[in-house]
């Protein structure tokens, strides 16, 4: 099945590559770089992929020249687009989001407009920083303790149950629920004393919403729906239900201001409901500049939830067809916000 899904997608990459207009607009001294990520690391990462096809598209589409290859030390003077992730830490680092904003900086040291740009990457799988931030601003989160190191976890203050969250993971990763002290103790036993440590009161909820705002502008906006009794995270591939809806404009104005303090204009954010009471205040889980999508699609009447329909291939509404359409449209208007807005501050 994994091997069927890389052929899907690499025949959807291709299917999409404007081959003709690249030829003619690939120039090894543009001043526009697209970063390919598969060059510069020689992994395969299918959603960095259609960002940077995305980016592609929008130069195709306005004769714009530019070009494509690894990341170099030797760019100055660019305007640069990128989408990093943890592949880009060759060295495998447990702070690979530290490896990639150094770079990011380094890249900008030499008079490049990067994009995202390292203000952005600050709260990139960085959970730490962003909840600093957040509890800075006095945003709504839950109530969470953060630790440089596990020898300065202050316990007599913890309240459970609680979750320990990987400091630098993406998704539904390394996060995991403890109910008594005990347990988290046990946990910490075998972890290395110089990691660090968020844990968070778990918030009593069975549903948490997925927002994505992209240059301003209202995206979409789904529920993600556990319908088991007892707590998980909401993955889909834990079976969880996935519902689409729209968000109230107090909601988007909300979320669009937290965004401002964070200096973001393009971001994935999580928020929940205590009790999921959704007449009480937002809950902020999550915010990021890159992230994955889940396309919409109707399956009211399938008798199968989000979770499989991500597994079905080759169609013309498939999962990997959906989705790269609605990536390459987020990074699309992502490019022509970002590319607009070095030239009408030029001028």
């Amino acid at each position: 099945m994994i091997l069927i899904k890389y052929i899907e997608r690499f025949i959807l990459l291709i299917s999409k590559f404007p081959f003709k207009s690249f030829i003619s607009l690939y120039n090894k001294n543009a001043n526009v770089v697209i970063i390919s990520s598969f060059l510069t690391t020689g992994k395969f990462g299918r959603e960095l992929l259609i960002r940077e096809l995305g980016y592609i598209r929008y130069c195709c589409d306005n004769d714009i020249e530019f070009y494509f290859g690894k990341l170099s030390g030797s760019f100055k003077n660019k305007i640069i687009f990128w989408a990093p992730n943890l592949s880009i830490d060759k060295y495998k680092f447990d702070n690979y989001s530290k490896v990639i904003l150094d770079l990011a900086t380094s890249i900008e040291a030499q008079g490049n407009k990067l994009f995202p740009s390292s203000k952005e990457l600050l709260f990139l799988e960085n959970k730490k920083f962003m909840h600093d931030v957040l509890y800075k601003f006095n945003i709504n989160t839950p109530k969470t303790w953060s630790y440089d190191k596990l020898n300065q976890i202050e316990y007599d203050l913890l309240e459970f149950p609680l979750l320990w969250k990987g400091a630098h993971s993406s998704g539904s990763q390394d996060i995991v629920k403890f109910e008594n002290l005990n347990e988290l103790k046990k946990f910490i036993s075998v972890r290395d004393t110089w990691e660090k440590v968020i844990l968070q009161k778990l918030v009593n909820m069975r549903r948490d919403m997925r927002v994505t705002i992209v240059e301003g502008e209202f995206f979409s906006a789904f529920w993600r729906i556990n319908e088991k009794e007892e707590w998980q995270v909401t993955a889909t591939s834990l079976g969880s239900r996935l519902e689409f809806t729209e968000i109230s404009e107090k909601l988007f104005n909300d979320l669009k201001y937290i965004m401002d303090l964070c200096d973001l204009t393009t971001a994935g954010i999580d928020i929940c409901w205590e009790n999921d009471d959704i007449q009480g205040d937002p809950i902020i889980l999550e915010l990021s500049p890159l992230f994955s999508i889940n396309p919409y699609v109707d399956l009211s009447n399938k008798k199968y939830k989000y979770g499989e329909f991500k597994k079905k291939y080759f169609g013309k509404n498939s999962y990997g067809s959906l989705q790269q359409k609605e990536l390459i449209e987020i990074t699309y208007s992502y490019f022509d916000s970002k590319y607009s807005q070095i030239f009408d501050n030029h001028n």
